[in-house]
C-alpha cells in the first residue's frame, strides 16, 4: 500500500476491522479491509465485484489424499493475497484511511495520531474475488510448469487449498523431489513459501542445513497434525470458550455444536449428542432465549463437562495404504441406524501394518416427522455407497477387497429384490445406488455413531 495526495472516488472507501484468531498459546490480529460496507443507497465494493468461480477442492478431499502417504509435507504461501499486484487502474477502488508514519531517532516508525489516505498495490484480504484470484493463479501456475516439474504440478492441482499445500508419498525421495519442485515452481512467480512441517527425518535435516523453521505442531485446514506422533487432533477450545455461566439456551447450544470442527468424521458421535439435544428444542417449540427443560439441561451439562476430552483422542494420519500393493488391504464399510440418527463409517485393515484405521464416517440425524426404523436402515445404507464412491474417486484408490456391512435384513431385501416391486421413491433410488452387501450378525462398530455413549466408550471403540 502507498500513500498518495491524489484524488479519489468517495464513493469506494474501505474499512479495517481487526479479526481475532487464537490458536493453542499464540493469539494473532488479522487487518481485514470491510470491502461490504457502503453508504446507503450505493452498493459496496463486494456487491459490484465478481466473485468467480469456485476452484477449491473439496476440504474432505484433500483430506482423505493427506493420509494416504507414510510420509507427509504441509507448506502454504505467506501473505499470499499480498504478492499479487493490481493494474494501476484498478488501485483507486482501494482506499482507505490509516495512521501516518514517521521516523523517530531510533529509526523506529510509529504511528502518529494524523490520518493519511492510502490504496492499495497489492490485493487486499476481504475482497469476494480474492480467493478466485489467488486459486486461479496457481492453477495456471502449475499448468504452465506442468513438464518442467510433473511431480509437484498435480499436487497443486488437487492438493492446494487457498494457499496451503499438502503431499503424502510412501518413499521420502518422492517427497524430497516434491519439496524441491514446488519452491522452484513458487520461485518462478516470487512466490515465497513458509510454515514447513513434515514427519520425514531426510526433509527435516535437509531444512535444517537450509537454515528454514519448521514446526512439530501445525494445523492443516482445521486438523491439528503433531509430526513427531503423526497423528491427528480435533480441538474443543473453540467450543469452550463460549461455554455460559447462566442456565443455557437453544441459542446457546446451536452455538457451541456448531464450533466443533470435524470434516472427517472422527469424533461424530461426540457432535450427535449435540445435534440431537438440539433437535429435541425444535420438537418442543422451545425458544432461542427460553431456558432449557430440566431433562435437557441435564444432559447438555453432562456432555459440556466431558467436552475437554475431545482434545486427548488422536489418530493416526497415515491410515496405512501403500499403492504398489493394494491387494493386502481391505475396505470394510458398516452402516447402521437407530430411530434418532443414522449413519456409516470406513475401516481400512492393512495386512502391511496389521492394523486397523477409522478413514472417515458420516452421521445424520433421523427427521423430526417419523420414519420406520427398516427405512433409516436404507438411508444409512445409501450413506455408505456415497460414501465409498467418494472415497474411491478422490483417493485414486483401487481396492479389490471390499465388505460391505449392514445388521437388518430388511435393507438386504430391498436391496437384493427388484426396484419396480417398490412404490415407496425413496426405496427406489436408494436401492439402485448400492452396491452388493454383506450382513452382520449383532452390534457393530457404528452403532456408536447412531447412539448416545460416553466418552470413554468411544474411546474403547476406537482402541
Amino acid at each position: 500500500m502507498s500513500p498518495t495526495g491524489e484524488t479519489y472516488n468517495r464513493n469506494v472507501l474501505l474499512t479495517a476491522p481487526c479479526s481475532k484468531k487464537s490458536k493453542r498459546y499464540t493469539t494473532n490480529w488479522r487487518i481485514v479491509f470491510d470491502a461490504s460496507s457502503h453508504e446507503k443507497g450505493s452498493p459496496s465494493l463486494n456487491k459490484v465485484l465478481e466473485i468467480g468461480p469456485n476452484l477449491l477442492p473439496d476440504v474432505l478431499s484433500v483430506l482423505l489424499r493427506f493420509r494416504l502417504g507414510r510420509y507427509a509435507l504441509l507448506s502454504d504461501v505467506s501473505q499470499a493475497f499480498l504478492q499479487f499486484l493490481f493494474d494501476p487502474a484498478d488501485r483507486d477502488l482501494t482506499w482507505f484511511f490509516w495512521y501516518r508514519l514517521a521516523t523517530d531517532d531510533n529509526g523506529s516508525k510509529p504511528f502518529t495520531e494524523d490520518l493519511v489516505l492510502y490504496r492499495f498495490v497489492s490485493l487486499p484480504f476481504g475482497l469476494t474475488c480474492s480467493p478466485f484470484l489467488l486459486s486461479a493463479t496457481i492453477r495456471e501456475l502449475s499448468a504452465g510448469h506442468s513438464e518442467d516439474f510433473p511431480a509437484v504440478a498435480p499436487l497443486i492441482d488437487r492438493n492446494m487449498y487457498m494457499d496451503d499445500f499438502s503431499a503424502s508419498e510412501n518413499e521420502e525421495t518422492k517427497l524430497t523431489t516434491i519439496y524441491g519442485q514446488l519452491t522452484a515452481t513458487m520461485n518462478t512467480i516470487h512466490l515465497p513459501m513458509s510454515k514447513w512441517a513434515t514427519n520425514s527425518s531426510t526433509l527435516q535435516i535437509e531444512w535444517q542445513a537450509e537454515g528454514l523453521s519448521t514446526q512439530t505442531e501445525t494445523q492443516f485446514l482445521g486438523v491439528d497434525w503433531y509430526t513427531e506422533s503423526d497423528t491427528f487432533s480435533l480441538s474443543s477450545s473453540a467450543a469452550l470458550k463460549v461455554l455460559p455461566e447462566r442456565p443455557a439456551t437453544k441459542r446457546h447450544i446451536l452455538q457451541i455444536t456448531s464450533r466443533l470442527y470435524d470434516p472427517l468424521g472422527l469424533i461424530s458421535p461426540v457432535i450427535l449428542i449435540g445435534k440431537l439435544l438440539f433437535q429435541d428444542t425444535w420438537s418442543r417449540g422451545i425458544w432461542w432465549h427460553e431456558t432449557l427443560p430440566s431433562d435437557i439441561a441435564t444432559q447438555w451439562s453432562s456432555w459440556c463437562s466431558n467436552l475437554h476430552h475431545v482434545s486427548d483422542v488422536s489418530t493416526p494420519r497415515w491410515i496405512g495404504t501403500a499403492h504398489h500393493d493394494l491387494e493386502r488391504y481391505t475396505l470394510h464399510v458398516f452402516c447402521d441406524a437407530s430411530e434418532r440418527a443414522y449413519g456409516a463409517a470406513i475401516y481400512l485393515r492393512s495386512a502391511v501394518t496389521t492394523s486397523i484405521q477409522l478413514v472417515c464416517s458420516k452421521a445424520r440425524l433421523a427427521p423430526l416427522k417419523r420414519v420406520t426404523l427398516p427405512c433409516l436402515e436404507l438411508l444409512a445404507a445409501l450413506i455408505w455407497a456415497r460414501l465409498l464412491r467418494y472415497f474411491c474417486q478422490t483417493t485414486g484408490c483401487d481396492i479389490t477387497k471390499l465388505t460391505m456391512w449392514t445388521d437388518t435384513a430388511v435393507t438386504l431385501g430391498w436391496i437384493r429384490s427388484d426396484s419396480n416391486r417398490w412404490k415407496i421413491l425413496f426405496v427406489t433410488v436408494s436401492q439402485r445406488s448400492l452396491f452388493t452387501l454383506h450382513r452382520s450378525n449383532g452390534a457393530t462398530v457404528p452403532d456408536q455413531t447412531t447412539r448416545l455413549i460416553t466418552y470413554q466408550e468411544n474411546v474403547g471403540h476406537r482402541t
